[in-house]
């Protein structure tokens, strides 16, 4: 019974660490902001440097929906035709999604 108690002790001690060490909604937004605002310049199929009126405009912080889950944060951008996964923000800090990298 012993070890079964160890284990179920550890696992308290894993889910405690990620629950209570959430990075903040703003933390979270500032990292996100970042990584929409390279996504934004990059318009494919678009070589014209002189054209900057074509770029869309800066990402608003209303549009950033941050989901809080138990032991993490779902971060997304809402773009006019899509809603795009941005990261997960877990363990005191913000990751970005490998697509978004």
């Amino acid at each position: 019974m012993k070890p079964v108690t160890i284990i179920i002790v550890m696992l308290l001690v894993v889910l405690a660490v990620f629950f209570f060490s959430k990075p903040s909604d703003e933390a979270c937004r500032a990292e996100a902001m970042k990584i929409v605002n390279v996504d934004m310049t990059k318009v494919p199929g678009y070589s014209d440097p002189n054209a900057a009126n074509a770029l869309p405009d800066s990402p608003q912080p209303d549009k950033f929906v941050i989901t809080d889950r138990f032991l993490w944060k779902d971060i997304s951008y809402v773009y006019p035709s899509t809603v795009k996964k941005i990261g997960k923000g877990y363990l005191g800090a913000f990751h970005p999604s490998r697509i978004t990298k």
